[in-house]
């Protein structure tokens, strides 16, 4: 338990703050699919996987290919893959 009441007077806050964002993430991703379609095209064809998400999104901006067997990663048209 926080002992300083000004804290849990700013946690409270907090917790409530992101609570109501998780209760409305449906809001934000229709929003940004509206918005923005070409991208989100882009994220529903990326890697389920996260770990491949991130080598992805790592390796994209730099023109680099991935080197390596992975099915996730090799499907994924936009990253290309060298094995």
């Amino acid at each position: 338990m926080i002992q300083n009441h000004a804290h849990q007077v700013i946690d409270k806050s907090v917790v409530r703050k992101l609570q109501s964002l998780q209760e409305r993430k449906q809001e934000f991703v229709d929003e940004s699919a509206r918005r923005y379609p070409e991208d989100h095209k882009k994220s529903k064809a990326a890697p389920a996987d996260t770990a491949d998400r991130i080598i992805a999104a790592t390796a994209l901006p730099l023109g680099a290919a991935a080197v390596c067997e992975d099915e996730g990663l090799r499907g994924y048209k936009a990253l290309p893959s060298i094995w």
